[in-house]
């Protein structure tokens, strides 16, 4: 049976502890509550139980005997859920693909926090930690991402940080939205932090992603049986 390798990122910034960790069966509630409110382009297929069962399901397929970093002709799909402290605060969710470019990138970033979670000025930290995984575990040379043109707070920071514009397109429910993207060369550690990396293994049928898809897959109708 195939294993699956889950990578955690432990960020510390004086007292405060920032945790980034992949996405479990054991998060649903989490996951729902944070895209309640999600701005999707197409509102009429949300179906935030499907939604998360399929992120799961991706997570463990595209990783089976995966090891970082990324060899070439590979995609893998990631869902992660970072903390502040032991506080759940956000999901993130992007692609990391060696399949459409010479280079290895991350694509498409989502990063949904939590409704009793915002305008507390973490934006930042998240960012960070989640740089910190692309550029320094994964080793992608650039990220790119979507932001919509009405998320003012987003587009300012983009713009402070010297992201580089690629694009505009149309995005649907919610107008238009802007590309962008950041490079290896421009990712800097904040002299704050210190950072641990830990990482552990586990069966694909393991009961953090049995989702009935994963169950039907790969667990045998006579498993237990004499």
């Amino acid at each position: 049976m195939a294993n699956i390798t889950e990578y955690t990122i432990i960020m510390k910034e004086g007292s405060d502890t920032y945790t980034l960790r992949p996405m479990i069966l054991s998060d649903k509630t989490f996951f729902k509550e944070c895209m309640a409110d999600f701005p999707y382009e197409d509102s009429s297929v949300v179906n935030s139980d499907f939604t998360f069962q399929k992120y799961i399901n991706q997570w463990v397929e595209d990783h089976e005997d995966l090891e970082y970093p990324i060899s070439k002709g590979t995609e893998a799909i990631v869902s992660q859920i970072g903390y502040k402290n032991d506080t759940p605060i956000f999901m993130a969710h992007s692609i990391y693909d060696y399949c459409t470019e010479e280079n290895l990138f991350e694509r498409d970033l989502v990063i949904a926090i939590h409704p009793d979670q915002r305008n507390k000025g973490l934006y930042k930290y998240y960012v960070d930690i989640c740089q910190y995984y692309s550029y320094k575990l994964v080793e992608v040379d650039y990220i790119t991402y979507e932001t919509y043109d009405s998320v003012e707070k987003i587009k300012k920071y983009q713009k402070d940080k010297g992201w580089i514009y690629l694009r505009t397109d149309p995005a649907g429910a919610q107008g238009i939205k802007h590309i962008f993207k950041n490079t290896k060369e421009q990712y800097s550690q904040n002299s704050k932090y210190t950072f641990e990396v830990s990482k552990a293994s586990y069966s694909k049928t393991d009961a953090r992603y049995a989702t009935d898809h994963i169950k039907a897959t790969y667990i045998k109708w006579d498993d237990g049986l004499s």
